[in-house]
């Protein structure tokens, strides 16, 4: 709703101070897409200051495009209506954004989950901390006649005729608030989940697009594949591309291709992020966090064995290993595995197996709601992930 009243009245503020239709219309879809990009949007982004940052990169990648299309579409260009579309985004819309973004954190909600084991529902605590306007109560029983909001667990909606045709709204309620799905909810609706991971086709559509994004990004990053591969070779010499083993859909192993972010020793067991550091070079450190060492992959999806939006893939010793000690590990092979993800662009880079055990289920939500229009959400959110330098690998 944010999202639409500030494409609405941006396009009338264009329009209004430039009276052309499609240039307005232009700058105004760029704008909009790129403050998407910038998840201006997101409850968590309702500071001022934060707001404002990323509002005003997104103007400034909105203007570089527009400049760049120029020649193609044969517009003229006027600073003037540049920058009252600038000063009409940071001085306007970032305030209203912060007040209706501050205005839905106040609100209350508060939820009865009937549930005989509480033991095992840690994600209902998490919730509550996450959002503290939401309060969810566990109790025993379902009274009769009440119309307060009621979850129940799988194992209770066995208790009562007519529910179990039903699906049931906690699995939805969590992961809608913390977008991901807790090991702990799966067991605690086997039967539900056990529906929603049924083994996904792959679209002809998600191929399509994996096509002309790996076409399109090759030839655009062409220029900064050249600098980081000059950059590598005067730091650290050959190989500038590094190959690996990796795990993917349906178990299937490839080989990947990335830029060599790391001195040139012989490992013998994979190592989490953290144990790598002493051998990341200063090159790959930067090229790590700007995920510039991913662009190579694109050739990968070229070749059908990954797609530009998945779970990243595993070396096979480490996906055995993390196979044993997490539950439902392998669901992501469900999926080819990604270049960016889910995973990706919500959660930073794991260093635990704690840590890796979030990151999975952050993957199990995409292997359960992927599809075409979260692919370019992701899409979108890894600009965002780039710029500012979080995210996993």
């Amino acid at each position: 709703m944010i999202f639409l009243i500030d494409v609405l009245v941006l396009a009338a503020w264009s329009f209004y101070s430039n009276h052309s239709f499609w240039q307005s219309f232009w700058l105004v879809t760029l704008i909009c897409v790129f403050l998407y990009s910038m998840r201006v949007y997101d409850r968590k982004q309702n500071r001022f200051l934060n707001q404002l940052l990323r509002s005003a990169m997104a103007f400034f990648l909105s203007i570089i495009v527009y400049l760049v299309f120029k020649p193609i579409f044969d517009y003229n260009f006027s600073w003037k209506f540049v920058l009252s579309n600038l000063l009409f985004c940071l001085f306007v819309l970032v305030p209203f954004r912060i007040a209706a973004l501050r205005a839905l954190c106040f609100k209350k909600q508060k939820y009865y989950l009937v549930c005989q084991d509480s033991a095992n529902l840690s994600f209902v605590k998490e919730i509550q901390e996450e959002n503290p306007n939401v309060t969810i109560e566990i109790i025993r029983n379902l009274p009769k006649g009440s119309r307060k909001v009621f979850f129940e667990s799988e194992a209770t909606m066995k208790l009562f005729d007519g529910k179990l045709s039903q699906p049931p709204l906690l699995p939805k309620f969590v992961e809608k608030e913390l977008k991901r799905i807790p090991v702990e909810l799966i067991e605690a609706y086997p039967n539900y989940y056990k529906q929603a991971f049924k083994k996904k086709q792959d679209k002809i559509t998600k191929r399509i697009l994996d096509i002309i994004i790996a076409v399109l990004a090759l030839v655009i990053l062409s220029p900064v594949m050249l600098v980081t591969a000059i950059a590598i070779y005067f730091e650290d010499g050959r190989p500038i591309i590094f190959k690996q083993t990796r795990v993917g859909k349906d178990g299937k192993k490839f080989t990947v291709y990335k830029f060599r972010s790391m001195r040139d020793e012989d490992i013998s067991t994979p190592r989490f992020a953290n144990q790598e550091e002493d051998r990341i070079t200063k090159v790959g450190r930067f090229i790590r966090k700007r995920r510039i060492d991913e662009i190579p992959q694109f050739i990968n999806v070229l070749r059908g064995d990954m797609s530009v939006v998945g779970p990243r893939p595993e070396q096979p010793n480490f996906h055995k290993d993390l196979s044993e000690k997490i539950p439902f590990f392998d669901h992501r092979l469900m999926v080819k595995p990604g270049i960016t993800g889910w995973a990706q662009v919500n959660y930073k880079y794991s260093s635990s197996l704690e840590e890796y055990k979030k990151k999975i289920e952050y993957d199990l939500w995409y292997v359960k709601n992927g599809g075409i229009w979260t692919d370019i959400k992701i899409i979108l959110y890894t600009l965002e992930t780039m710029i500012f330098g979080k995210g996993a690998q």
